[in-house]
């Protein structure tokens, strides 16, 4: 597909947004242009047929929108396609919101600039609002065992998500209470998450939002997961599939069966949750919604001291390897400034050498 192409189909799709916006149907526009027939409008949405000059500056008076909402390649105007995951109480959301849209919208521009596909799956799970918590823990586990994440699936499931499921996995500096992000906007899929958080906090997100990700079509997730207030429905599922993935029912029963009584059920727990590279407390309820840990065993533990405090200080690298290696190229071949890079990364000019730098990359400029 050429940038022509390319160019038509981005205008199409954000006409078909401001027209549903409007609660506007094809006939009633194609009038309003004077275009005669809905099938018009239709072609224009599809990428099919290119909007003139003159329809263009009459779609901005009839929609009340900027020309940049239906030509910027780096503004997404789609409010659906993300769903953010902090605390109710979190500062910078707003911000947050801005990057990670700039984020999105930069992958897909860098991809369509390098002629590369972002995604070429369509995964969606077979769940909706009538599948059980345990179903979806179960659902996890398969996931798990498909994408042959081994004993430990925390360890691969980042490298998982992007090699076998092309999903985009951003590492990214996000304010203290925000988690991450999930955004399905096709052809992107792309899962954004709190680099400075621990790392059992960090692989949870991972695998919640990916279950918003694969899920979207069925049970899109709202625009904000407040972690810390009454959660809906496909919330309470997405955490059940992150506890089925991280902790497949084998793996954990293995691990129950090989215990020695020696250790304190509590710091055994905690050990077991630093191996698997999860939370103490996720451990603690992966046990109880297995049936191994009875009523008695329960009451023995408080769940106050399973909170682990020797969580490695080490960040992955910032982004993710396919989205800075077309940064680097796009940038290398004069088709996006550093600065306009610089700017959708939020990042600095003169940070952009050491980001390459960390990828094995020589400067681009």
């Amino acid at each position: 597909m050429n940038q022509k192409d390319i160019f038509n189909l981005q205008i199409g799709r954000r006409l078909k947004i401001a027209r549903e916006r409007a609660g506007m149907s094809q006939s009633e526009l194609a009038e309003k242009l004077h275009l005669g027939k809905h099938q018009i409008i239709s072609n224009i949405e599809n990428g099919i047929r290119a909007v003139s000059s003159d329809e263009m500056f009459r779609l901005i008076e009839i929609f009340g929108e900027p020309m940049e909402f239906f030509t910027d390649p780096y503004r997404i105007v789609d409010e659906k396609v993300l769903s953010f995951r902090a605390r109710s109480d979190a500062e910078g959301l707003s911000s947050f919101e801005d990057q990670v849209s700039k984020l999105a919208s930069a992958a897909i521009r860098f991809s369509d600039l390098c002629g590369e596909e972002i995604n070429p799956f369509d995964r969606q799970l077979k769940v909706d609002h009538g599948t059980t918590l345990a179903s979806a823990s179960y659902i996890g586990t398969q996931v798990a065992n498909r994408l042959e994440l081994g004993a430990v699936p925390a360890e691969r499931l980042q490298d998982a998500i992007e090699r076998k499921l092309g999903i985009m996995v951003l590492n990214v500096d996000a304010p203290l209470g925000i988690s991450g992000s999930a955004c399905h906007m096709p052809p992107l899929d792309m899962i954004t998450i709190n680099r400075k958080e621990p790392d059992f906090r960090r692989n949870f997100d991972l695998a919640h939002e990916l279950f918003h990700v694969l899920t979207w079509s069925a049970l899109p997730p709202q625009r904000h997961d407040w972690s810390d207030q009454s959660r809906p429905k496909e919330e309470k599922l997405a955490d059940a599939f992150a506890a089925g993935l991280l902790l497949p029912d084998s793996a954990v029963r293995a691990r129950w069966e090989t215990r020695k009584t020696k250790e304190t059920l509590a710091d055994w727990i905690l050990r077991n949750a630093k191996e698997m590279k999860v939370s103490g407390q996720a451990f603690y309820y992966r046990l109880v919604n297995l049936r191994l840990l009875g009523k008695t065993m329960q009451e023995e533990i408080d769940l106050n001291n399973l909170s682990r405090s020797d969580d490695a200080k080490e960040q992955p690298r910032l982004f993710c390897e396919s989205f800075v290696k077309r940064m680097h190229k796009v940038v290398g071949q004069g088709k996006v400034s550093t600065r306009k890079a610089a700017s959708l990364a939020g990042l600095e000019v003169d940070e952009l050498p050491p980001l390459f730098a960390s990828y094995g990359l020589a400067p681009a400029f």
